[in-house]
């Protein structure tokens, strides 16, 4: 069975977020470790939604990978964040 290029846009873009996530967990860890956590994780957590903020003004395809692997590499800071604050 065929797909259409829709579905595999949808499907690379969703793979994009993953390697932002992953790209961006080492570097996380570390400045979790090395910062203050509750304003690392505010700051992180105000670009997060500034990213979220940006998705409509994606018109093409380039542009909403792009915004998903910033969205992967800047969440990937916040559930190590919320598990060592929950930790303490």
């Amino acid at each position: 069975m065929l797909m259409d290029p829709e579905r595999i846009k949808v499907k690379v873009s969703l793979v994009n977020n993953a390697i932002g996530y992953l790209v961006a967990q080492y570097p996380a860890g570390y400045l979790l470790q090395r910062l203050p956590i509750a304003k690392f994780l505010g700051c992180t957590t105000i670009l997060w939604g500034v990213i979220v903020i940006t998705t409509p003004a994606c018109r093409n395809f380039s542009g909403i990978a792009a915004n998903r692997f910033l969205l992967g590499f800047v969440e990937s800071a916040v559930n190590p964040g919320f598990i060592l604050i929950m930790s303490m």
